[in-house]
């Protein structure tokens, strides 16, 4: 039994699930260029920097971009600055690097280039969503493939350009605080190998102090006790109400107090005096 799912106002039902009623429903051809790599000749192959750097699979596939390792005299098939290549034989198939030079693509790789009707960042997200389709595409093959007219079917949501920026934006911020916690992430735990270098080596000798840790800087306690750091206004009030914190009188204050009174009264108001002037005359030094 096929329950009726409710659509909201403004959005429609399609063969890919609900979606605004303002996007299309496309063919990844429609918005994108898909460039099959061709092989070049074997004998072409050179590790001295002759000719144009070659893309033969994941050999050269990293991360993000791909590094040159061999290079070909007889180029077959090339891809552009900031195309999308991905990994169309093999085990490694629906991988995924962004081009960052003039490469020539072998035959376990295709080049995709977005459209005057697409954004590129946003084709890649694309790209890394419909990963699983793609690899549907695949199941069951010994040996994974996925030909020309695979990648030309697959369907996708896409909405009008200024949306399209306006998606890749929000995920290229989400992509750049993720990148930041993983060096974070990284660098916590080189702190922690060398803790532990130090602590189980007999290098130092009990529990390791916080700032190894944590990473804080020694002078920052001492800072927060002067009231320079966070929090410092609300301990200096902490200190002043509860006396601990005497106020001396200006020098103004004490000439004008001296002046309306006798010569043996104390400068000092009697709530703040402290204790050394309450039996010392005004001209008495200070201990």
């Amino acid at each position: 039994m096929v329950k009726n799912v409710q659509i909201p106002n403004g959005y429609k039902q399609t063969e890919v699930g609900i979606i605004p009623s303002d996007w299309e429903i496309c063919t990844l051809d429609y918005f994108a260029e898909i460039i099959m790599g061709q092989s070049p000749i074997g004998s072409s192959y050179n590790q001295h920097e002759m000719g144009v750097p070659l893309i033969n699979g994941p050999t050269e596939f990293t991360e993000r971009y791909p590094i040159k390792i061999q290079w070909t005299t007889l180029p077959t098939k090339y891809c552009r600055e900031k195309d999308i290549l991905i990994c169309i034989r093999g085990s490694s198939t629906g991988r995924i690097n962004i081009s960052n030079n003039l490469y020539c693509i072998g035959r376990g790789v295709a080049a995709i280039r977005a459209k005057s009707n697409s954004n590129n960042i946003f084709l890649e997200y694309i790209l890394h969503y419909a990963v699983k389709s793609i690899l549907k595409l695949t199941s069951g093959s010994t040996f994974p493939n996925i030909d020309t007219k695979s990648l030309k079917s697959i369907k996708n949501a896409l909405p009008s350009l200024p949306e399209q920026q306006a998606i890749a934006e929000v995920l290229g911020d989400v992509d750049a605080l993720i990148t930041a916690l993983d060096a974070l992430i990284v660098k916590k735990r080189q702190i922690k190998q060398g803790a532990m270098q130090q602590l189980l080596t007999g290098q130092r000798h009990g529990p390791p102090p916080v700032r190894m840790l944590t990473g804080r800087r020694r002078g920052m306690k001492r800072r927060r006790a002067r009231g320079t750091g966070a929090g410092g206004a609300r301990r200096i009030a902490a200190c002043r109400r509860s006396r601990r914190w005497r106020t001396w009188p200006s020098r103004s204050r004490m000439a004008t107090e001296a002046a309306g009174s006798s010569s043996t009264a104390s400068p000092w108001p009697s709530a703040r005096a402290p204790r050394w002037a309450s039996s010392a005359s005004p001209g008495a030094a200070r201990p």
